[in-house]
C-alpha cells in the first residue's frame, strides 16, 4: 500500500488491532499517522523494507508498539531469505533493551510510575533474568523498583 492514511480509518472501524503500514510509505507524515492510528485505537506498527535501516525511523521509534523487520522483498514470491536481516533484528533488539521500549524493568520503572502506572508487568528484563531463583529475583526486582520511585 503505498497511501496507508487512506485505509488507517476503515482497518480501524473493522476492528484490527495493529496498523502497521510501510516506513517508507509514512515517513513525510510519521508523527500525523502515527498518533492517528492510536487516536483510533490501534496499536501501530511499521514494517522495514530489507534496504531500509532502522535509523529511518529513528525519531519515531519510542511511538511503535511492533516493528516488523521484511526478510524478503515485498511482492515476489519464493525468495530466498536475506540473511542480512538478522543484524537488522539484532539491532533493533539491542535498541530496545538500550531504551527500554516496551520493558518494565529498572530503566523504565520511574517514568512509569511519574506517569501512573498503577500495575507494573515485569518480565524478562524486569524480574526473570534477575536471578534464577525466583525469590531472590523477586527480591532484587523490588530494590531496583524502590530505588527507581525512590521509596
Amino acid at each position: 500500500v503505498t497511501t496507508p492514511d487512506d485505509f488507517i480509518e476503515p482497518l480501524a472501524k473493522a476492528g484490527v488491532g495493529y496498523i502497521c503500514p510501510h516506513a517508507e510509505t509514512i515517513n513525510a507524515d510519521a508523527f500525523r499517522i502515527v498518533n492517528k492510528i492510536h487516536s483510533l485505537g490501534c496499536k501501530v506498527g511499521v514494517v522495514l523494507n530489507p534496504a531500509t535501516p532502522v535509523s529511518y525511523i529513528q525519531h519515531y521509534i519510542h511511538l511503535l508498539d511492533k516493528v516488523t523487520v521484511m526478510t524478503v522483498d515485498p511482492g515476489f514470491a519464493g525468495q530466498p531469505f536475506i540473511r542480512e536481516m538478522l543484524d537488522k533484528i539484532s539491532e533493533l533488539k539491542a535498541l530496545k533493551e538500550e531504551k527500554g521500549y516496551g520493558s518494565c524493568n529498572e530503566r523504565t520503572f520511574g517514568d512509569l510510575a511519574k506517569a501512573g502506572t498503577e500495575v507494573f508487568i515485569v518480565g524478562t528484563s524486569g524480574l526473570f533474568n534477575l536471578d534464577k531463583d525466583l525469590a531472590a529475583a523477586w527480591d532484587k526486582m523490588m530494590d531496583n523498583f524502590n530505588k527507581a520511585v525512590d521509596r
